[in-house]
Protein backbone atom coordinates (compact mmCIF):
# COMPACT_ATOMS: atom_id res chain seq x y z
CA UNK A 1 0.00 0.00 0.00
CA UNK A 2 1.30 3.42 -0.95
CA UNK A 3 2.12 5.65 2.03
CA UNK A 4 -0.48 8.24 1.02
CA UNK A 5 -3.16 5.55 0.86
CA UNK A 6 -2.17 4.42 4.33
CA UNK A 7 -2.24 7.98 5.69
CA UNK A 8 -5.65 8.72 4.16
CA UNK A 9 -6.91 5.41 5.57
CA UNK A 10 -5.60 6.39 9.00
CA UNK A 11 -7.28 9.77 8.65
CA UNK A 12 -10.61 8.10 7.85
CA UNK A 13 -10.10 5.68 10.72
CA UNK A 14 -9.48 8.57 13.13
CA UNK A 15 -12.80 10.14 12.05
CA UNK A 16 -14.54 6.84 12.78
CA UNK A 17 -12.82 6.64 16.16
CA UNK A 18 -13.99 10.15 17.04
CA UNK A 19 -17.56 9.23 16.11
CA UNK A 20 -17.62 5.92 17.97
CA UNK A 21 -15.90 7.34 21.04
CA UNK A 22 -18.27 10.32 21.20
CA UNK A 23 -21.25 8.00 21.70
CA UNK A 24 -19.47 5.44 23.90
CA UNK A 25 -19.61 4.86 27.65
CA UNK A 26 -16.68 7.25 28.13
CA UNK A 27 -19.10 10.21 27.95
CA UNK A 28 -20.71 9.02 31.19
CA UNK A 29 -17.57 8.58 33.32
CA UNK A 30 -16.78 11.67 35.39
CA UNK A 31 -13.18 11.91 36.53
CA UNK A 32 -12.20 13.00 39.98
CA UNK A 33 -11.42 15.29 41.67
CA UNK A 34 -14.28 17.76 41.28
CA UNK A 35 -16.00 15.91 38.38
CA UNK A 36 -14.44 18.48 36.05
CA UNK A 37 -13.76 16.20 33.08
CA UNK A 38 -15.32 13.15 31.61
CA UNK A 39 -13.12 10.37 30.32
CA UNK A 40 -14.46 11.38 26.90
CA UNK A 41 -12.71 14.79 26.97
CA UNK A 42 -9.40 13.26 28.01
CA UNK A 43 -9.48 10.71 25.18
CA UNK A 44 -10.57 13.33 22.63
CA UNK A 45 -7.96 15.93 23.59
CA UNK A 46 -5.00 13.65 24.26
CA UNK A 47 -5.35 10.95 21.59
CA UNK A 48 -7.93 11.59 18.90
CA UNK A 49 -7.31 15.29 18.30
CA UNK A 50 -3.57 14.60 18.37
CA UNK A 51 -4.13 12.21 15.45
CA UNK A 52 -5.91 14.98 13.53
CA UNK A 53 -2.73 17.05 13.83
CA UNK A 54 -0.10 14.41 13.17
CA UNK A 55 -1.72 12.73 10.16
CA UNK A 56 -2.04 15.91 8.00
CA UNK A 57 1.59 16.81 8.75
CA UNK A 58 2.66 13.31 7.69
CA UNK A 59 0.58 13.68 4.51
CA UNK A 60 2.33 16.99 3.79
CA UNK A 61 5.69 15.35 4.46
CA UNK A 62 4.86 12.56 2.00
CA UNK A 63 3.58 14.90 -0.71
CA UNK A 64 6.71 17.07 -0.47
CA UNK A 65 8.99 14.01 -0.43
CA UNK A 66 10.21 14.53 3.11
CA UNK A 67 10.20 18.33 2.63
CA UNK A 68 13.04 17.80 0.12
CA UNK A 69 12.00 20.31 -2.51
CA UNK A 70 10.94 23.03 -0.14
CA UNK A 71 12.90 26.21 -0.36
CA UNK A 72 13.14 28.88 2.32
CA UNK A 73 10.19 30.88 0.96
CA UNK A 74 7.98 27.80 0.78
CA UNK A 75 8.86 26.91 4.35
CA UNK A 76 6.63 29.79 5.47
CA UNK A 77 3.75 28.00 3.76
CA UNK A 78 4.52 24.83 5.71
CA UNK A 79 4.59 26.74 8.98
CA UNK A 80 1.27 28.35 8.03
CA UNK A 81 -0.20 24.92 7.28
CA UNK A 82 1.00 23.44 10.57
CA UNK A 83 -0.28 26.51 12.44
CA UNK A 84 -3.69 26.08 10.82
CA UNK A 85 -3.81 22.40 11.78
CA UNK A 86 -2.80 23.32 15.33
CA UNK A 87 -5.59 25.89 15.69
CA UNK A 88 -8.07 23.42 14.20
CA UNK A 89 -7.08 20.85 16.83
CA UNK A 90 -7.10 23.43 19.63
CA UNK A 91 -10.62 24.46 18.59
CA UNK A 92 -11.73 20.84 18.88
CA UNK A 93 -10.25 20.62 22.37
CA UNK A 94 -11.93 23.83 23.51
CA UNK A 95 -15.19 22.59 22.01
CA UNK A 96 -14.99 19.38 24.05
CA UNK A 97 -14.47 21.29 27.29
CA UNK A 98 -17.19 23.86 26.55
CA UNK A 99 -19.63 21.13 25.58
CA UNK A 100 -19.01 19.31 28.86
CA UNK A 101 -19.37 22.46 30.96
CA UNK A 102 -22.55 23.48 29.15
CA UNK A 103 -24.19 20.07 29.53
CA UNK A 104 -23.04 19.62 33.12
CA UNK A 105 -23.65 23.06 34.67
CA UNK A 106 -26.30 24.81 32.52
CA UNK A 107 -29.99 24.22 31.99
CA UNK A 108 -29.74 22.79 28.48
CA UNK A 109 -33.41 23.32 27.64
CA UNK A 110 -33.61 27.06 28.36
CA UNK A 111 -30.31 28.55 29.44
CA UNK A 112 -29.53 32.14 30.37
CA UNK A 113 -26.54 34.36 31.05
CA UNK A 114 -23.18 35.05 29.53
CA UNK A 115 -21.43 32.01 31.02
CA UNK A 116 -23.89 29.44 29.65
CA UNK A 117 -24.11 31.42 26.42
CA UNK A 118 -20.34 31.10 26.11
CA UNK A 119 -20.57 27.37 26.69
CA UNK A 120 -23.25 27.01 24.01
CA UNK A 121 -21.42 24.54 21.82
CA UNK A 122 -24.08 21.90 22.21
CA UNK A 123 -24.49 20.48 18.72
CA UNK A 124 -26.83 17.66 19.75
CA UNK A 125 -30.07 19.55 20.58
CA UNK A 126 -31.51 21.87 17.93
CA UNK A 127 -34.54 22.80 20.12
CA UNK A 128 -32.47 24.79 22.62
CA UNK A 129 -33.41 28.42 23.20
CA UNK A 130 -31.28 31.20 24.59
CA UNK A 131 -32.54 34.06 26.77
CA UNK A 132 -30.59 36.99 28.13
Amino acid sequence: MHKLNLLFTLSSFSVLLVTVERFSFTAKILLQPYSFFRLHEIIQMSVLILLTVIIPVLILKEITQNFKNIKQKEFVLILTFITGVYFYATGNGVHELASFLFNHYCNTIKFAGDLCGGFFFNDYSPEISFTL
